[in-house]
């Protein structure tokens, strides 16, 4: 039997910190949580994909899009665990690289993002 007060150390509840992602203008989301990056808005128009739009005004009608650009424009959609949706004004590349922890140029040596895709 247990006594009160006192805990075993397996008992303890681990605090797990995830680490944190950048997403510019001083903006973090925990990195653990990204499931997906999506391109943000593209062409002159700076219009979405179909898809992309949907998701998006989906996460604005239940409350859970976090515009995370500043009043930039969007050029990347995070997809988190949660059920959220991040707007970042950084690129989809840029936001893989942090996460990746290497430099955007290896990722273009490593054939990750074809060269010349616009940001």
């Amino acid at each position: 039997m247990r006594s009160e007060g006192k805990t075993r150390s397996r008992d303890r509840a681990v605090k797990v910190v995830a680490p944190l992602l950048q997403v510019g203008f001083g903006n973090v989301v925990a990195s653990r949580r990204v499931i997906a990056i999506l391109p943000g808005t593209s062409g002159s128009r700076g219009a979405f994909s179909a898809s992309t739009g949907r998701l998006i005004a989906s996460a604005k009608e239940t409350g859970r899009l976090v515009d995370m650009t500043n009043g930039r424009r969007t050029k990347a959609v995070l997809v988190l665990d949660t059920g959220h949706v991040g707007l970042a004004a950084m690129s989809p590349r840029t936001i893989v690289a942090r996460l990746s922890g290497i430099d955007e140029k290896q990722l273009l040596q490593n054939g990750m993002f074809a060269q010349g895709v616009e940001d």
